[in-house]
Order: C-alpha cells, then structure tokens, then sequence
C-alpha cells in the first residue's frame, strides 16, 4: 500500500505540474500590447513593430486559405480626421480600417477586434499591375451584421462564415 500512494502522490504532483508549466506557456502566448491606432501607426513608422505579416482573415473570413499566404507590412498610416486605418503590404496590397478600435499586437499576429468597414484590395497575382488586374473585399458591419462584396469575377465568393464575434482583422 505504502508505494500505491506514493505512485499516486507522484502522478498528483505531475499532473500539477504540468498544469502550472501550460498556464505559464499560455500566459507567455497571448502577452500582447493594446494600441491606439496613432500608437500603433507611430510603432510601425518607427519599425519597432512585433509582427512583420502573415495571412489575413477578416471578421472569420480568410483571404484565401487559411495560412497559405504571407502578407508583408511595408508601411502604416493614420488619418485622424477620417479615423481610417490605412496599411500597405509588399505587393502593393492595400487594407483600410475605418474606425479602427482595440488593436491588438501579440508576438506573432495582430488584431484589430472591431471597426466599422475593412477594406482590401490585391493585384491579381502573377498579372502585371494595371487597374484591370484589381480586385477587392469589401466588409462592412452595420447594427451587428456584417456585409462582404467583391469585384473579383472568377469565382462567386462565399461570406457565410462573416462572424461579429471574430476580430474584424487578423494578420498572423
């Protein structure tokens, strides 16, 4: 009997352990910094940026697969009049937040949890950059309910998994 409890104390322990050790992980995963979007806009400016890309997924919708792509920040900006967010990618792509609110920056994805209409136009890849070859997602969220169009014509794009509940955008 006496090495039955001890076997079990030790399994006990174990168990607590690695409890303690994945709290601690996770603790470290989800460290973030909130940003106004001036102070997320001066961070970029000044390159002291955490995440460099990634995917994107907007309010639950992916651009493309989920993680197929990888879209690099080469430039932020501002507007305070128009409260627009406005965030350029490598390949000329372009996303603008209006209204942006609750920026969130972790290690390796940012959020931004609400706004009002998310913008994001591409080059259709691999042809040359000329206004025939754009296209666009359009996100609007109105009383809760969110809309999203296209102009892309190759095929008819599906919204029904536009979720309220998910940030408006997702890079990581």
């Amino acid at each position: 009997m006496p090495f039955q409890r001890r076997e079990l104390q030790y399994f006990q322990f174990l168990h607590s352990l690695t409890q303690f050790m994945n709290s601690k992980l996770n603790n470290t995963q989800e460290t973030y910094n909130n940003l106004t979007p001036v102070a997320f806009a001066q961070k970029y400016k000044s390159q002291l940026r955490q995440v460099k890309g990634g995917a994107l997924c907007f309010w639950g919708h992916w651009f493309g697969r989920p993680y197929d792509n990888f879209h690099q920040i080469t430039s932020v900006d501002f507007d305070t009049v128009s409260n627009t967010l406005t965030i350029c990618f490598s390949e000329k792509e372009m996303l603008t937040v209006s209204n942006p609110q609750q920026i969130k920056e972790y290690k390796n994805r940012l959020e931004i949890n609400n706004a009002d209409s998310v913008h994001w136009q591409w080059y259709y890849y691999g042809k040359t950059i000329e206004p025939s070859n754009l296209f666009y997602y359009d996100i609007h969220c109105n009383d809760n309910k969110l809309k999203g169009t296209t102009n892309a014509n190759w095929y008819k794009e599906n919204w029904s998994d536009l979720t309220i509940s998910r940030p408006a955008v997702l890079l990581g």
